[in-house]
């Protein structure tokens, strides 16, 4: 062999080897990285359903209120203010979407006179309660 040859022949095994290594540790590093990912719950999957309980007037009754990530407060502001008739922009068909403040909620008809009442808004936050009469 020629002292080029032998140089050839040398380089091709060192990188042979780099890249054999490479290929074998590359499972290893993917694993751990989708180990890693799935690992780390997010804000909103780390998030419960908060029960935030009703609101019984005048026959009319606002019950099942509950909220993820946002607080009762405001699930509770929301439901009053639907029951004491300020949602205005409600409209006639079940399904949808109208936006109140930054949440854009969706209702749908339960039974003569009940509505399941949905509304997320960005972060996560859900507010959600049934109503009826």
């Amino acid at each position: 062999m020629h002292c080029e040859d032998l140089a050839y022949t040398a380089s091709m095994s060192r990188t042979r080897g780099a890249g054999h290594a490479v290929q074998r540790a590359l499972p290893v590093i993917m694993l751990l990285a989708i180990g890693l990912l799935a690992g780390a719950p997010s804000r909103v999957d780390a998030a419960g359903i908060n029960e935030c309980g009703k609101l019984n007037t005048d026959g009319y009754s606002v019950f099942n209120i509950t909220s993820r990530v946002a607080s009762c407060g405001t699930a509770r502001r929301m439901a009053r203010a639907y029951y004491k008739g300020r949602w205005t922009n409600t409209p006639n068909r079940a399904g949808r979407p109208f936006r109140r403040g930054r949440y854009t909620c969706r209702y749908r008809l339960q039974g003569y006179e009940g509505v399941d009442m949905r509304c997320t808004a960005a972060g996560g936050r859900v507010v959600r309660f049934q109503a009826s009469s």
